[in-house]
């Protein structure tokens, strides 16, 4: 019978330690890494509040726009992974967030009736997975985001209200997306227009003479805007 005080094998006693070890490294590992997602969790927390829209069915009034370079939108749930970059570099916060469909959970978007997108292109230079197409300023006057539809019962010029020049004169491609023609009244030249929105943010007519619509939204029958 063995002697209870008798030492194992040095063998034995070296397995014994590195298993130990292998356990005390394991478990650091899974503490630091589950510390590490709290915090990355808690760190995005003030920044889901600080650009998530409130008012999501805004949405359906003008929208939803997607940032400048976005690429097709069934390809764009794909890619998105609501990882917040594009609107923490916006530095108007015209990129808000709503709930998504896709791999993430909240996706980008611009009300364009609240703010518009001042074509600075920051955001396709951070979008990490390719949802957005990196673009510079100089290519401004390439993307589509959506088209401008004026409603002429409503703007001013037109039902003869006074004089507004608002959306011309914010139009980042006046004389080319919107010209006047006489009594200073604005026309959207459609094959113009980039979508940005600011039009639609300036107009100072309560409902909105001036509508952004996304591309898709255009090409078919349009709803009337009353």
């Amino acid at each position: 019978m063995p002697s209870l005080g008798k030492k194992p094998p040095e063998g034995t006693r070296r397995a014994r330690r590195a298993f130990l070890r292998k356990i005390g490294w394991a478990v650091s590992a899974l503490a630091v890494g589950g510390v590490s997602w709290l915090m990355r969790g808690r760190a995005h927390q003030p920044l889901r509040q600080k650009l998530a829209e409130e008012n999501a069915f805004a949405v359906y009034v003008s929208g939803p726009l997607r940032p400048p370079g976005s690429v097709e939108e069934g390809l764009f749930r794909k890619r998105c992974t609501g990882c917040y970059l594009c609107g923490e570099v916006c530095p108007v916060k015209a990129i808000r967030f709503i709930e998504g469909i896709g791999p993430a959970s909240v996706t980008p978007v611009i009300f364009p009736g609240k703010r518009g997108c001042m074509l600075c292109m920051r955001c396709t230079r951070v979008c990490p997975t390719g949802a957005i197409a990196p673009l510079d300023e100089s290519q401004a006057s390439e993307v589509r985001m959506g088209v401008a539809i004026l409603d002429k019962r409503t703007c001013l010029p037109h039902i003869h209200r006074g004089r507004c020049e608002a959306c011309f004169t914010v139009c980042p491609l006046k004389g080319e997306a919107i010209i006047q023609r006489g009594l200073l009244k604005p026309e959207v030249v459609a094959e113009k227009c980039v979508g940005c929105g600011l039009c639609e943010e300036v107009c100072p007519v309560p409902t909105k003479a001036i509508h952004v619509l996304p591309p898709d939204a255009v090409e078919r029958p349009a709803r009337k805007l009353v």
